[in-house]
């Protein structure tokens, strides 16, 4: 079978204001994608928007540099291309990107890593990544707002529409197809690079890091009530402010610090150095800052809840609910043999997926 040469990759959910786990795993499989690109293949980035869009991935201009590599920006306001997308399917995006051919042999492949409206011609095979079914098991935790935009975007018919569909764990594949119809999902872990060095010094350490977009679902009420009981530790909260948290941030503990958005090496430094992940959130369709914490041999303490206690049992968690009164112990558990999903794999995963014609 003719292999595919010819790809887009959607950049819209890099260019929202949200930091968290999604975006660290568009970053992180968008350079896998322009690592294994060969050079007989053509890579297209789409962005979209009525002005230019920010996108936050730090190495845009330098994958540019490279000849077989494009940008292309759809100049339309986004609350109308949803619409246009879901009511009309169009614009094509392989049209809109100059990669549409009606030879067989030109087929091309779209993949957006979240989930966003599309439309691309029959030539062109699309894939789309789901996170987690959140928004119908928890949508009594997102603002109208989100509401709102998840009943546009409608991702019952994104599901039904992408000729591939992605996820992140088994708990999500099967939520997947409890709600949306039970056709083939495929797995691709998320991953980072693997480590080279490790700061060893965690326990002499009264940082206890927090990584999680402010939502009402991802419980951070509780981070406070953490801080309340272990008053010697300082809690650094790393995560995009939503109005939702004016009120929560303005409640001062001298032991809670906002850091907002930061970079990911910024990010990184804090894993290394921190005494612990403090994840609270009991409801993710993988928990990828629970993995960042754990390659850097960070321990973390997190609910029993799944996915965590089927991804990462083996590499040994601090439960929320085996603590007495929320007080951190001195000595906790550390991870063991902690790189189990790798970012090579996983990246050659999503390269031969766009690669592979599916009849």
């Amino acid at each position: 079978m003719t292999r595919i040469n010819k790809f887009i990759v959607d950049l819209r959910p890099l260019s929202s204001h949200k930091y968290g786990g999604v975006q660290t795993l568009n970053r992180n499989f968008i350079e896998q994608i322009v690592k294994n690109l060969k050079n007989d293949q053509k890579l297209v980035f789409l962005t979209t928007g009525l002005g230019k869009s920010t996108v936050h991935l730090p190495k845009l201009e330098q994958y540019l540099q490279r000849s077989n590599i494009s940008h292309k920006h759809i100049r339309m306001p986004n609350l109308l291309l949803n619409l246009t997308l879901n009511i009309l399917n169009w614009p094509k995006f392989d049209k809109a990107c100059g990669l549409y051919s009606k030879h067989p042999k030109h087929r091309s492949s779209y993949l957006t890593l979240d989930v966003r409206p599309f439309a691309v011609s029959k030539k062109c095979q699309s894939s789309v990544y789901f996170h987690d079914v959140a928004f119908i098991e928890q949508k009594h935790s997102l603002s109208l707002r989100a509401r709102l935009y998840f009943w546009l975007i409608n991702p019952a018919k994104i599901y039904r529409k992408a000729r591939k569909v992605l996820t992140n764990s088994d708990f999500s594949r099967r939520k997947l197809r409890k709600y949306f119809g039970k056709k083939p999902v495929q797995i691709i872990y998320p991953s980072v690079k693997k480590p080279t060095s490790f700061f060893e010094r965690k326990k002499d350490s009264n940082k206890m890091l927090c990584i999680q977009t402010l939502q009402p679902r991802k419980n951070i009420q509780e981070i406070f009530e953490f801080a309340k009981a272990n008053p010697k530790l300082k809690f650094l909260i790393v995560g995009s402010h939503q109005n939702s948290f004016k009120k929560t941030k303005q409640a001062k503990l001298p032991n809670i610090e906002f850091l907002g958005a930061i970079t990911d090496k910024q990010k990184l430094k804090l894993l290394k150095q921190s005494r612990a992940l403090l994840y609270t959130s009991n409801y993710e369709g993988f928990g990828l800052p629970i993995y960042e914490a754990l390659v850097q041999k960070t321990p973390v303490i997190c609910h029993k809840c799944k996915p965590f206690t089927q991804l990462f049992a083996n590499i040994k968690l601090n439960y929320i609910e085996d603590l007495n009164d929320l007080k951190i112990p001195k000595k906790l558990i550390a991870p063991q043999k902690p790189y189990r999903f790798s970012l090579k794999k996983s990246g050659r995963s999503i390269s031969k997926l766009l690669e592979k014609q599916v009849s």
